[in-house]
């Protein structure tokens, strides 16, 4: 079953890093639990998101604020209906400019082959300083 579910989140990204974020939400319950760790009104993506029509607003508002070059998953854990991943991000923060590199750790939870919920963790003091932009030179 741990094959079974990490083939599965597999596929999500693959999907994700395809642009194909419909076929990213065929993969997830109809009552996914979508969570990035990180005060919500200190940076769009962060928050708490429920359902498809969640998990979409998550993913448009990251499209918004991140531009990505490179979404690098790297080491898969799997036991039980839990999948650990592990991996890096690597792009450019739209408002800022700022080049970026973010380290995260995504938490899946599976229920009968779907992502039932979702937990991102990451540096959010990095990903805040990036995204803030400049005060203009008086």
């Amino acid at each position: 079953m741990d094959s079974v579910n990490v083939s599965i989140v597999r596929q999500a990204y693959e999907h994700y890093r395809d642009g194909k974020i419909g076929n990213v939400t065929e993969a997830l319950t109809n009552d996914v639990s979508w969570r990035v760790i990180g005060e919500p009104n200190s940076f769009a993506p962060f928050g708490d998101f429920e359902n498809h029509s969640g998990a979409l607003e998550y993913f448009d508002r990251l499209s918004q604020v991140l531009e990505t070059d490179r979404f690098a998953p790297e080491e898969f854990v799997a036991s039980g209906d839990t999948v650990v991943v592990t991996g890096r991000t690597f792009g450019k923060m739209k408002a800022s400019k700022q080049p970026i590199e973010i380290e995260w750790v995504h938490v899946f939870k599976l229920k009968d082959g779907k992502i039932s919920q979702y937990r991102e963790f990451l540096d959010t003091a990095r990903i805040l300083a990036a995204a803030k932009v400049p005060e203009p030179a008086h």
